[in-house]
């Protein structure tokens, strides 16, 4: 009888391991996909921040500009009254 249940107890260890093995696979495809999504989110912060410093100098750029219209407009009216 102890014969008999040798064989068994080999098949379940065995399946115990396999099941095992594919979690420790599935795990280290899980930490492989967070590292991927780390670096994913590092670059996408360093844009976000990339976007606000655009942001800032369109406006400088902007301000320039309006200022240069204002000031050719004036000179133009200041020359035209003359």
């Amino acid at each position: 009888m102890i014969e008999d249940i040798a064989p068994e107890t080999n098949k379940l260890q065995s399946f115990e391991a396999r099941v095992s093995e594919c979690f420790d696979a599935i795990d280290s495809r899980f930490d492989r996909m967070e590292r991927r999504l780390e670096v994913i989110d590092q670059r996408l912060e360093n844009l976000d921040a990339g976007e606000v410093e655009m942001h800032q100098r369109w406006e400088q750029v902007l301000k320039v500009i309006a200022d240069t219209h204002i000031s050719v407009g004036a000179n133009f009216v200041g020359s035209g009254k003359q």
